[in-house]
């Protein structure tokens, strides 16, 4: 369908505007089935690996599959192609920033596989041969042993993309020479970290190395860049005492309030407490400058929150918070999947919003179908397939990225409005508050989110007509038939 709005765009009449509810929800499953694979799924990731110009789903576990993108529209072929038969963890790939490590044009991989004894490990990368995902055998970078994470980015400003390697006992970086895959490399720290991230701390336009500091005295870190692959020795974030005796679980960084700096998103755990990953908060470190100083707000306290990621998942133009967290108080064997809307970029966060519950807090965020809103992908229970997440506006039943008149007229010609039938309504039926049921309660969901798209003919006052026959329709269908 073509309209003269983009997607998300926000020029329609709001009924009702409440803070509790959100234009827009994931629909589980919708419309693709579930990718299986035969290895433990640690990460996903998306980038074009046979050079057609769209998207390709790249999956690491135990072993690295790609799922090619079939139509542009992010519908992956199965089966997956295998790229290495080693165990492998895959750690890293063209995401936000391309993995072209030689240079030619293509997207290569990055991973940790172990040696042939299985008691060290290797940092390699698989070259991509022909820019159509025909992978090499792997091939080593440097000596792996104790890896834990690994980052990439243009550290020194020369267009080649660079790594940072967190080890067990410290943090190197490998500046990329350009010259036959090879790099220099440089100890940043002699401590090593599970959580770092690159940001751009002091607004100086490179990228500074912020990491938790886990052993001694536990810490926030930043070591400052000076634009030429070369740190600064790291120093403690300012106002990071809030985070002593903590565990740090997970770190983003983002503009969470629209000022142009880069602040920094965490969760932590109380060190003190017996089950540490039961009892956490998520932190936003608000950036307040001139060189990285930052306030610290909680946005919520929670059971267990292990893992986030940032992005703008209602389209609105500040940055919302998903995170994965323990189930209940004591089961971490599944784990809730929730989001946590950005109000205006003005410091407030609305209540948590439930997605789903998974297997893991293992997921990615990203444009998964080619509309441009941001889609999860999440493990299921056998921890070996991957789910689709679809980001859909509360209504929208036909899938145009609008509610209006024509997903009313769909939802009521299909037929399961209050039919008597337990659980046979999909979000497209008109199941818009997902309890599998098309009922009042769902025009409650979607009209009270504000979101109704007034064209230009219909007034409000006919749209006011609209709502009130419909649930005229309603009380109707509720009246004893002699």
């Amino acid at each position: 369908m073509t309209s003269s709005y983009p997607r998300r765009f926000r020029s329609y009449e709001r009924l009702e505007q409440r803070f509790c509810l959100s234009v827009v929800t994931f629909v589980k499953d919708s419309p693709r089935p579930a990718l299986d694979t035969d290895v433990e799924i640690l990460s996903s990731s998306l980038a074009d690996l046979d050079g057609d110009d769209d998207a390709d789903l790249i999956v690491g576990g135990t072993a690295i599959y790609w799922f090619e993108n079939s139509d542009s529209r992010e519908h992956f072929a199965t089966p997956g192609r295998r790229i290495d038969d080693a165990e492998a963890t895959f750690l890293c790939c063209g995401v936000n920033l391309p993995v072209d490590l030689d240079l030619d044009g293509d997207h290569d991989l990055v991973s940790i596989q172990p040696s042939n004894n299985r008691l060290t490990t290797h940092f390699v990368w698989h070259e991509n041969l022909d820019g159509r995902g025909s992978f090499g055998h792997p091939r080593q970078i440097a000596d792996g042993s104790n890896a834990m994470r690994v980052l990439v980015g243009d550290l020194d400003e020369d267009g080649a993309p660079d790594l940072v390697v967190s080890r067990e006992y410290r943090i190197d970086v490998f500046l990329n020479t350009g010259r036959s895959v090879e790099f220099t490399s440089t100890t940043i720290t002699e401590s090593g970290s599970h959580v770092l991230e690159l940001s751009d701390v002091d607004a100086d336009d490179d990228l500074d190395i912020v990491f938790w500091r886990e052993e001694f005295e536990s810490a926030l870190l930043v070591a400052t860049s000076n634009g030429d692959g070369t740190f600064s020795d790291p120093v403690r974030i300012a106002q990071s005492a809030e985070l002593q005796d903590q565990i740090l679980r997970s770190l983003d960084s983002a503009d969470i309030d629209g000022d142009g700096d880069f602040d920094l998103v965490t969760v932590i755990a109380d060190d003190t407490f017996p089950s540490a990953g039961f009892r956490s908060r998520i932190l936003w470190l608000e950036n307040v400058g001139p060189n990285g100083t930052y306030t610290t707000h909680t946005i919520v306290e929670a059971n267990g929150d292990q893992s986030i990621q940032t992005a703008d998942i209602d389209g609105d133009g500040d940055v919302d918070i998903v995170s994965g967290s323990c189930a209940t108080d004591v089961d971490c064997g599944r784990s809730r999947l929730s989001w946590h809307e950005n109000i205006g970029g003005n410091r407030q966060f609305a209540p948590l919003r439930h997605i789903d519950f998974v297997k893991d807090p293992v997921f990615t965020v990203a444009d998964f179908d080619g509309d441009s809103d941001v889609d999860l992908l999440t493990v299921t229970d056998s921890s070996s397939s991957l789910v689709f997440h679809e980001n859909r506006v509360v209504g929208d039943s036909n899938n145009d990225g609008l509610f209006d008149s024509s997903d009313l007229i769909a939802v009521f010609v299909a037929g399961k409005y209050e039919d008597g039938i337990p659980g046979n309504a999909s979000f497209d039926d008109g199941d818009w508050n997902q309890d599998d049921d098309f009922d009042s309660a769902d025009l409650v969901v979607a009209f009270s989110a504000g979101n109704y798209f007034r064209a230009a003919t219909p007034t409000a006052s006919q749209i006011a007509a609209a709502v009130e026959w419909l649930f005229a329709q309603d009380n109707d269908k509720r009246r004893p038939r002699a």
